[in-house]
């Protein structure tokens, strides 16, 4: 779990990841949500090991859209793992899912995963002031949208 922990600075579910059980219960809600149709988690396999994970966060069948969020191990930043990540799963989202929208909501100073929106060609729609508590601190989010008439 130590390996977390230079990612408690931007998710909550971090602070709480100290044993297998979270995990296994994490697995569990996660695999009940995607059978309804409420998220799609997936794991990051590079190598042939989990170094991270991307999501589906939200689907929204009603507003067609969905918000994407992604973590990945330190050791494996910096090669473009999550942006080819997020390609796909924008992909998945509009040719499978049949989404008009997905959405990525980021800490506004995490610089490194601002960067993944802007390379993709996503907008910046706005910013959120005070929109999350990160295991004691508030933080704004800049929110980022790309809509299907973009692909």
């Amino acid at each position: 779990m130590r390996k977390l922990k230079d990612l408690a600075r931007y998710l909550p579910w971090v602070a709480n990841a100290k044993d297998e059980d979270f995990f296994l219960i994490f697995i569990n809600k996660s695999l009940h949500d995607y059978a309804d149709g409420k998220s799609l988690t997936c794991a990051i396999i590079y190598e042939r090991q989990i170094v991270g994970n991307i999501s589906f966060n939200q689907i929204d069948y009603k507003l067609s859209k969905a918000s994407i969020g992604y973590w990945l191990s330190q050791a494996y930043r910096g090669r473009g793992i999550i942006t080819k990540c997020v390609a796909h799963l924008i992909k998945i989202g509009f040719d499978e899912l049949k989404l008009n929208k997905v959405e990525i909501r980021v800490a506004t100073d995490n610089a490194s995963s601002r960067a993944v929106p802007e390379r993709l060609g996503f907008k910046l729609e706005g910013i959120i002031t005070q929109a999350e508590n990160v295991n004691g601190i508030i933080v704004d989010h800049a929110v980022y949208g790309y809509p299907v008439n973009l692909v």
